[in-house]
């Protein structure tokens, strides 16, 4: 007996761990294939959250087999036969060139490669823990403690895989190291059967629990859909903030993991034996989440502002998940309850997935579910303890004002102008304080939550610009805006270009293609050298580079978002191509997957923009990537890549590539005055170029170019392996906020990237 809860714990975190640390791996492997689109992640957790749905119904279904030892051999038996599915990898004849929509494609070759063992993970806990409650364990009436050691298992592999796993690991170790830890889980789960069968109350083949209690403490339908609401909530929610994060930065498994590691902590404490708060003290706590959220300024730094979203819908799914673990059965109905709850999360993933992208041109879902928490608020029983212990008086209440007074003032004027902003701060204090005297009448609170979030959602940007044109893709979110001089492309939250409303003034190359910027230097440097070139260009934006070189004949465009050529093609926004070029060639699917038809020493040059709103396709930056484009580059050509971002440094990987590949490289970073940027005519940008001989890149070192750049192991990303966390620029916050308090015009940021103003 001093072994059962020990083995079982064990198991049950390994399961867990298992169960979470293949989620990331996975849709890793799949990401390159799909453009590096954050919907890949989307997609996989709907993927997962279906399988962990299907799992928890083997689960209910398996715990209604009348004899136990039937359950342990049934259990026992799938996790064996699941091997021959191990060591999974994806085969990349099977990788469609060119989908428009790949959401079910991914679905279905995901349920085929990993299907199996996922489903047969995803039962464990509930069972197991049914398997708990049959023993003569002092803990066996309350087995939702070992729910907590599951969790920590989750916890475990989701913060463990990108600072541990990934750094040390390539794609193929982690699939083999995973597929030996799943055939040691496979033993102690017949183990933890045949204790289970030791360690029973009564005869271990028969329930423990009559069929007549069972019926008198069966849940009532209206406390199912509590239950179905609680888990949807923050499902969503947490797809929608990973959305919103990675859409920035990059789609990638640091960032994938954060949003779902709270998540997942919210669960660890929720059912714990010994809650830290109670959840009318949580629930106050979302109630000042929720203000703050809504009063700080949008034009915060987008460190700041990450970190506030991050902590706001920690704060919200925790208050939902203890009202969740409030709200569960007894014993006998735990693997219903698992059910539902599991049914709550797939449907707020196929939400946020599959149907929002339909639904909606903008991501309005992730400010939907904001506005839904608000209704679950429950303020009579918090002002009621609240009095009671005299926790809040009038005093506080007014220092509470003046506090988040200072703090949203203090943000606003850490933005780029301040004085701009100056009026809306103090709309936004007034609603604040408004909100702090109401929060305590739950529906005039949560109904105003709605109103200012529909009238000011999260995926708006708040400029002089007007939206013209608004649409969704698995790719992205796009847009474009309308100043007064010029239309511009809006990626997520990024400027992709410009192109003045002028007449005259529409063949002039911008923002970044400016022939006074990097890019603009590079492409001038390649027209001196050679008359016509043939250019390759993964990422068509709103065409500008079309404009970029006079003999621009040869030009062939790699896009995988079809929305971003109709914006040129179809519905003439961007006449870039037009007005530079004849039958432009523009090739539609993922940049690296197509340019593999184009013959060996094809181009001259090969230029990389592939950026959605400031996300990195990591797969286009890699050794094996570089390999591909020197093998269709003429000896005497270059690759260009456009590396300007707000929140990651790309030079270190592509120094490392080329000293690895022992082949030459430059890079430069040009500034631009805030004139410039503010009439769009010109934007700081840093660029590389690689080229196979280095007497090429001479005429790019003669303006200034150098070869300088920080190389080591960390940054040499290969198709297997790469370190994002190494490339972050980790003082950015730091940097940002003194350089926004004290902007000058000889210290311009290449991150500025905001929307120039009319003029």
């Amino acid at each position: 007996m001093k072994l059962f809860t020990p083995i079982f714990s064990l198991t049950l975190l390994l399961s867990a761990f298992l169960l979470f640390a293949i989620q990331p791996l996975f849709s890793k492997m799949i990401l390159p294939y799909l453009g590096g689109s954050p919907m890949v992640w989307n997609t996989a957790m709907v993927f997962f959250q279906g399988m962990l749905l299907a799992g928890y119904g083997y689960a209910y279904f398996c715990s209604k087999i009348p004899k136990i030892s039937i359950q342990v051999i049934v259990h026992s038996l799938l996790f064996f036969i699941f091997l021959v599915f191990l060591p999974f990898s994806i085969n990349e004849s099977d990788i469609p060139s060119n989908l428009e929509n790949p959401t079910f494609w991914q679905i279905g070759l995901m349920f085929s490669t990993i299907g199996a063992p996922f489903f047969i993970l995803s039962g464990c806990a509930p069972l197991l823990q049914r398997w708990f409650s049959f023993s003569s364990h002092k803990d066996a009436e309350n087995p939702y403690f070992l729910y907590a050691a599951s969790n920590l298992g989750s916890m475990t592999a989701l913060l463990s895989y990108p600072f541990i796993v990934e750094p040390l690991f390539n794609l193929s170790e982690q699939s083999h190291i995973w597929s030996a830890l799943y055939l040691l889980l496979a033993c102690l789960i017949t183990v933890s059967g045949i204790l289970t069968l030791r360690n029973a109350k009564q005869s271990p083949f028969k329930t423990t629990i009559s069929d007549a209690n069972a019926t008198l403490t069966a849940p009532t339908w209206s406390k199912r859909c509590l239950w179905l609401v609680l888990a949807f909530i923050p499902s969503s929610l947490m797809l929608g903030v990973t959305t919103y994060i990675t859409t920035d930065i990059a789609s990638l498994p640091l960032l994938w993991v954060l949003p779902l590691a709270i998540y997942v902590g919210t669960f660890i404490i929720a059912f714990a034996n010994k809650k830290p708060f109670t959840t009318d003290k949580a629930s106050l706590v979302q109630v000042f989440a929720l203000i703050v959220l809504i009063a700080c300024p949008i034009s915060i730094s987008i460190g700041f502002y990450l970190i506030l979203h991050l902590a706001v819908f920690g704060i919200i799914t925790l208050v939902l998940h203890m009202r969740l673990a409030d709200a569960k059965p007894t014993p006998e109905h735990l693997t219903e309850f698992y059910f539902i709850m599991s049914l709550g999360g797939v449907l707020g993933g196929i939400f946020n997935a599959l149907l929002s992208p339909v639904i909606f041109n903008v991501p309005w879902e992730y400010s939907l579910m904001i506005i839904a928490s608000a209704f679950f608020i429950n303020p009579k029983k918090i002002y009621a303890e609240i009095i009671d212990k005299k926790f809040l008086s009038n005093g506080l209440l007014a220092i509470s004002i003046l506090g988040l007074t200072v703090i949203v003032f203090g943000l606003t004027f850490l933005s780029t102008t301040p004085n701009q902003h100056t009026l809306s701060a103090i709309i936004l204090i007034l609603m604040a304080v408004y909100l702090l005297f109401i929060w305590d009448k739950r529906m005039l609170f949560a109904c105003s939550i709605l109103i200012i979030l529909l009238i000011r959602p999260f995926h708006v940007n708040y400029d002089n610009s007007e939206n013209i044109f608004e649409t969704r893709s698995f790719f992205g979110s796009k847009s474009v805006i309308s100043h007064t001089n010029y239309l511009g492309m809006q990626s997520g939250t990024t400027l992709h270009g410009i192109q003045f409303k002028d007449e005259d003034k529409k063949t002039i190359p911008t923002t970044y293609y400016n022939i006074e910027t990097a890019n603009g230097q590079a492409f001038e440097d390649l027209h001196k050298r050679v008359r016509s070139p043939k250019v390759a260009a993964i990422g068509l934006g709103t065409g500008t580079i079309a404009c970029s070189i006079e003999d621009n004949e040869n030009f062939d465009y790699y896009e995988i978002d079809p929305v971003v050529i109709d914006m040129s093609i179809k519905y003439k926004f961007f006449t870039f191509l037009d007005k530079c070029t004849e039958n432009p060639r523009i090739f539609i699917g993922d940049g690296r997957l197509k340019i593999q038809d184009r013959d060996d020493h094809y181009y001259d040059a090969i230029f990389i923009d592939a950026f959605s709103s400031d996300s990195i396709p990591v797969h286009l930056i890699t050794e094996e990537a570089v390999k591909l484009y020197l093998q269709k580059l003429d000896e005497d050509g270059i690759i260009i890549f456009h590396i300007s971002n707000r929140h990651i440094d790309l030079l270190p990987v592509l120094a490392t590539i080329a000293n690895a590949l022992d082949i030459s490289h430059v890079y430069n970073f040009t500034k631009s005055t805030t004139e410039e940027q503010k009439t769009g005519q010109q934007l700081p940008t840093k660029t590389v170029v690689i080229a196979k001989k280095p007497d090429v890149l001479s005429g790019l070192r003669d303006i200034g170019w150098t070869n300088e750049g920080e190389i080591g192991p960390q940054f040499h990303w290969t198709d297997n392996y790469a370190n994002i966390i190494s490339t972050l620029v980790i003082s950015r916050v730091i940097t940002l906020a003194i350089e926004q308090s004290f902007p000058t015009d000889e210290k311009e940021r290449m991150d500025e990237q905001a929307l120039p103003d009319d003029n």
